[in-house]
């Protein structure tokens, strides 16, 4: 952004005529019309001082080779007290010029230092070929700061082409002036999505800004007032955190049941046999259990299920890949039945990470004891498996209807303290809710805090945007922030 001052800082006559005088050829001489030695304070942030004497009086001045030190020249400083750049443009104003001055050998220099005495760098030049009656901007620069910049502004005729003879006798008069303007970034682009916030520092709320910076009521650089925006959810729903830490207890006590795991000592192309036995009440009833298969493509487990002396049928065929699957089946009363599970590692490789497990065995119509038997040279080792009753899910999807959803849920269901981080609905039954839980800490089985989320129908992004300056922006709307420094 520039906010031009339109400052005259410094101006100075000057007067370009030819001369011929008895022994002495001039081309042209060039005299100030206005004592040169002048020091301007503008608005106590920019001070200016010339430094090259009282007058201007050139009277032999002709071709030059080497400008920078044999031309016509001019020096000052610009002071900049200000606790932000400016910029400044140095102006030739030309009042009249003859025709014959706009030469290509009729020609200017500008250069400027960080230090009085130190180098010069060019930042201008030019031949008054294209000078026009009026402003004619010949150099520009950035003052930092704090800081001062030096400056030479040389006229010469350059001895290194040739010369018309018509410059003599020709006049050029003008008037050297500066211009200022803080020099301020352009305005910060909003590129779609974004929003224009300002801190409410009273109510300690982000709230709209005025994108036009209208009495700098977005940013303000100069008092270092950063330009800051949002990016906010495209629709309107997205949790809200209700409560932190919220104090809960909710039971995860497991149930505790037999699991039997056979990996035949990971050797290929093995196989190990179970058998459970058992005899039914005088009511029929159900048998169910849970098995697993690792996952090696080619691996199997099968189950049959024999009654008296009968055939015994099929009821599981499973391959590697299968994980926490559930059988049930119906159970004749006072009848004995063999249960049959086999194990078969493929051919391909040697392997101890590779099992089956069958768990959870739950026969409704039991009288007496299940008896339990190994055949083959691997068999079944038992252990206890724990059956968590909560059901814990990594994340979440939310619905503009104000439901959310919870997803991608454990390999199993999983201990109070594996449970820490994530999700469940609050009556912990469901995944489809519209106030959910992150589990935060537990003491034993038991979750003991929760972070409350629910849903806050905030202002979708479509609505910010047409809302009025000094709306809030809710927080939870929020999904990034953006600063311009």
């Amino acid at each position: 952004m520039k906010n031009k001052k339109n400052i005259k800082i410094l101006s100075l006559i000057l007067s370009i005529i030819a001369i011929i005088a008895i022994g002495t050829y001039a081309w042209l001489t060039w005299a100030s019309q206005n004592n040169t030695e002048l020091s301007t304070t503008i608005d106590n942030i920019l001070e200016v001082e010339f430094t090259t004497g009282p007058d201007i009086n050139a009277t032999n001045l002709g071709p030059v080779l080497n400008p920078e030190t044999d031309g016509e020249i001019t020096t000052f400083s610009v002071r900049n007290k200000a606790n932000y750049d400016f910029a400044i443009d140095i102006n030739l104003a030309i009042t009249s010029i003859a025709n014959e001055l706009k030469s290509e050998s009729f020609k200017y220099i500008v250069l400027s230092s960080d230090t009085e005495n130190g180098t010069y760098t060019q930042i201008a030049s030019n031949s008054f070929t294209n000078m026009i009656v009026g402003d004619n901007t010949i150099g520009m620069e950035i003052i930092p700061k704090k800081a001062i910049k030096y400056f030479k502004f040389i006229v010469y005729i350059d001895g290194q082409v040739e010369n018309n003879i018509n410059l003599m006798g020709k006049a050029l008069v003008g008037e050297l002036n500066v211009t200022a303007h803080e020099n301020e970034p352009n305005p910060p682009a909003l590129v779609d999505g974004l929003i224009p916030v300002k801190y409410d520092d009273t109510n300690q709320t982000w709230v709209k800004a005025d994108s036009t910076n209208t009495n700098n009521d977005w940013y303000n650089y100069k008092d270092n007032k950063w330009a800051n925006a949002v990016l906010v959810a495209e629709t309107g729903y997205e949790p809200h955190l209700n409560q932190e830490n919220k104090t809960v207890s909710i039971d995860n006590t497991p149930t505790i049941v037999d699991k039997y795991t056979s990996s035949n000592q990971g050797i290929a192309s093995s196989s190990s046999i179970t058998t459970f036995t058992f005899t039914t009440g005088e009511s029929s009833g159900t048998i169910s259990f849970d098995y697993s298969v690792s996952s090696q493509t080619n691996d199997k487990f099968s189950a049959t299920l024999k009654k008296g002396t009968s055939s015994a049928s099929t009821i599981v065929s499973a391959r590697g890949g299968t994980y926490d699957t559930s059988y049930s089946g119906s159970l004749s009363a006072n009848s004995t039945y063999v249960l049959t599970v086999n194990y078969v590692k493929n051919a391909s490789v040697n392997s101890l990470d590779d099992e089956a497990t069958i768990s959870n065995i739950n026969i409704t119509n039991l009288s007496g004891d299940i008896t339990v038997a190994a055949s083959g040279s691997y068999g079944w080792t038992r252990s206890d498996r724990y059956i968590y009753p909560l059901t814990t899910y990594s994340t979440y999807n939310h619905y503009d209807n104000g439901t959310f959803s919870l997803a991608s849920n454990n390999a199993d269901k999983v201990s109070a303290e594996n449970s820490v981080g994530n999700y469940i609905c609050n009556d912990t039954t469901s995944i489809t809710c519209s106030t959910f839980y992150k589990i935060k800490s537990y003491s034993g089985n038991t979750i003991t805090a929760v972070d409350e989320y629910n849903n806050n129908s905030f202002t979708a992004r479509s609505a910010y945007q047409s809302a009025n300056v000094g709306t809030e922006i809710k927080e939870d709307a929020i999904l990034a922030y953006y600063v311009w420094i």
